[in-house]
């Protein structure tokens, strides 16, 4: 039954239904069969593209974070060429983050990496989670200054680019307003000394 081509509507109906009696093991388990006799065999089928993303959505239902979080990242290497798959991949950061901090940090590197630039305001949210999970880490004021500098070039970057958005803004003055007392210290250490013999220099 699964197997045959007739079956495949009917495949996500039923997914569907204990989708929305939030069955979601069941759901799950019919969405998966209906990936699996599509796209798992090389034969595409418009709804098997939702059926994977689903899959992945409805496992926070049940608490699987780790399996929601990689069945994303899943849903962006399958259908790197769908509408906003780079929304979606940055959906499993959140929870990734409820996996493990180390979970997150190493999702947002490899976010930042596939991604990076792409969408200004998620990419400054990436650039941020990374320096609150140091932050929560308990990591030295110097390597969470070093993250805040990388936010800010990245910033100065896509503002060079001529990108714009509204937390790419907020991230991009929170760097900036760190690093004014930082060159008012400088400008301290620096200040303006007359030679000692011109002191007293007569006009």
């Amino acid at each position: 039954f699964p197997g045959k081509k007739e079956s495949r509507s009917l495949l996500f109906v039923i997914a569907t239904n204990y989708q929305d009696s939030l069955d979601y093991e069941n759901a799950i388990k019919y969405f998966q069969i209906l990936y699996n006799q599509t796209y798992g065999r090389g034969i595409e089928y418009p709804d098997a593209i939702n059926a994977l993303y689903n899959t992945a959505i409805l496992k926070v239902g049940m608490g699987d974070y780790a399996g929601a979080a990689k069945g994303l990242e899943k849903f962006a290497q399958k259908f790197p060429n769908v509408p906003n798959v780079e929304q979606d991949y940055f959906k499993a950061g959140t929870y990734w983050e409820k996996v493990s901090e180390w979970k997150g940090l190493e999702f947002y590197t490899r976010y930042l990496k596939k991604y990076g630039g792409q969408n200004t305001d998620n990419t400054m949210e990436a650039y941020y989670r990374r320096i609150k999970i140091y932050e929560k880490m308990g990591k030295k004021p110097k390597q969470i200054e070093r993250e805040w500098d990388f936010l800010y070039q990245q910033y100065l970057k896509m503002k060079e680019e001529g990108k714009d958005g509204p937390l790419m803004r907020k991230y991009g003055g929170m760097a900036l307003s760190r690093k004014i007392p930082q060159e008012l210290a400088k400008l301290e250490q620096y200040k303006y000394k007359l030679p000692a013999n011109k002191k007293n220099d007569p006009k």
